[in-house]
């Protein structure tokens, strides 16, 4: 059984970046600076890592609410960097439902993707819903 989930779909621009460095204190200048990122393996700005994840979040939580933040696990791995202003795609489904006395744990398949479909990020989501 698959049950896939809505994808969020967002487009990751420089500004974002930006904001998401002052909010979280990542200044790395593989996300900001044009001329040193030019000079590493990426040849181009990347997005930071984390802020990928928040939108694996952002897909559970929409799908779990509340049972998401208190019972949520993740368990991923990065595959490949997402260059600043392009296009994430964040997309699950799910595996496995497990019914028992706690409640229904749900077992996930996240990943994120660029617009080429390349894998970002992907792993396993589990959340326990308590009934």
């Amino acid at each position: 059984m698959e049950l896939k989930f809505k994808s969020i779909e967002k487009f990751i621009s420089e500004q974002k970046v930006q904001e998401y460095a002052e909010v979280s204190g990542d200044f790395n200048p593989i996300h900001l600076d044009d001329n040193y990122a030019k000079k590493t393996e990426f040849k181009n700005k990347i997005v930071h890592g984390m802020l990928l994840i928040s939108n694996i979040n952002e897909l559970m939580f929409r799908n779990f609410k509340d049972s998401w933040n208190k019972c949520g696990t993740l368990k991923i791995k990065f595959r490949n960097p997402l260059v600043v202003n392009s296009k994430l795609i964040t997309k699950g489904k799910i595996k496995k439902i497990d019914k028992n006395s706690d409640g229904t744990l749900y077992t996930c398949e996240v990943m994120c993707n660029d617009e080429d479909d390349n894998i970002l990020i992907n792993g396993i989501a589990s959340v326990l819903v308590q009934e």
